[in-house]
């Protein structure tokens, strides 16, 4: 599990999240959040993956242009 600090786009507070991801360092699931108590019972939408999820997709393209 990999760890990250965020910037929750849902109450604007940085948490701590534990996630999977792929090889291209997408993020295929968040299994934690620091918002939570426990914080392995994340029962939000995980906008945050998401906007991880486009900063890579945009990096990858600006690498392609080059």
């Amino acid at each position: 599990m990999k760890k990250q600090l965020v910037t929750c786009p849902e109450t604007a507070h940085l948490e701590e999240i534990g996630y999977i991801g792929d090889s291209d360092g997408e993020v295929l699931i968040v299994l934690r959040c620091s918002r939570f108590d426990p914080p392995a019972d994340v029962t939000c939408a995980a906008t945050c993956a998401q906007r991880m999820n486009c900063r890579v997709a945009r990096a990858r393209t600006q690498t392609l242009r080059g």
